[in-house]
């Protein structure tokens, strides 16, 4: 049985994620892939940001591997609606199966970039996982605008970990929100941890996109992050300020936080 960390990457803002989810699987993995694509989930055009980056993850990552897709085919263009902009997430994240021997019973602990597991998460997959076990997904602790922005009362369930044979019999599969839910807490979702001006991109063009059209100015996201307001709906929302040494917070935070952009630490100075 071989434990393979799989993520997706679009932009430069997420790239301290992975530096964090990395460091945090490393010692327990035989794969790292990323995947990166040459379109946005709305079907835009984009430039290759992790490309840049790959040396670096590899000098410290050597099981990395980086994927890029290019032309794929089943790619819905200038997606218009949820439904094309699902299927292209969907692509996007069932497309390294086919691109990489994989054997049955390997383990396939899917994220996206702003998801970082525990490094007792990728633990307990190794010590519980047996011959009979399909899959699981796991619940988060949800930060929100800055790191240490904690949602109460919020449990984000979708990252996974499935077993290979039991789920590539579909192309593409999801490789999300299937398997047993787990209890508890699992690691943490980053969600919209960015600067600004990528929240503006990001929400033109991610799988929400067709459905948050009314979200189009600057000074929503700025009145949301100092209001501490939700900017998509009305549901409940209540964010409460922790400590940037939480033990909410994977271990690995402090020892890369210094590369999140000021604008998303907010007043916290990290030493370095």
């Amino acid at each position: 049985m071989r434990l393979i960390a799989k993520t997706t990457v679009a932009t430069d803002s997420e790239v301290p994620w992975l530096w964090m989810k990395f460091h945090e699987a490393a010692p327990f993995v035989d794969e790292i892939i990323v995947c990166e694509f040459d379109t946005t989930l709305s079907g835009i055009p984009k430039p290759f940001a992790f490309e840049k980056y790959v040396e670096d993850f590899q000098a410290v990552f050597p099981q990395l591997r980086y994927l890029q897709g290019k032309g794929l085919d089943g790619l819905v263009p200038n997606a218009q609606d949820t439904i094309a902009t699902r299927a292209n997430e969907t692509l996007f994240r069932g497309w390294f199966a086919r691109q990489i021997p994989l054997k049955a019973d390997d383990i396939i602990v899917s994220t996206d970039a702003d998801e970082v597991l525990y490094r007792d998460t990728y633990q307990w997959v190794i010590r519980n996982f047996s011959s009979r076990t399909k899959g699981v997904r796991f619940g988060l602790h949800q930060m929100f605008y800055r790191p240490n922005f904690f949602w109460l009362d919020k449990r984000f369930v979708a990252p996974v970990a499935l077993r290979f044979g039991a789920y590539n019999k579909n192309y593409p599969n999801n490789w999300r929100n299937q398997g047993q839910k787990m209890g508890g807490y699992w690691g943490v979702h980053f969600s919209w941890c960015m600067p600004i001006e990528e929240m503006m991109t990001k929400v033109k063009s991610y799988g929400h996109a067709p459905e948050h059209q009314h979200v189009n100015s600057r000074e929503i996201f700025e009145r949301a992050i100092t209001e501490k307001v939700f900017p998509f709906d009305d549901r409940d929302f209540r964010l409460e300020e922790i400590v940037f040494n939480s033990p909410l917070l994977p271990d690995s935070f402090l020892r890369y936080a210094h590369l999140i952009p000021k604008e998303v630490l907010g007043e916290f100075e990290v030493g370095l």
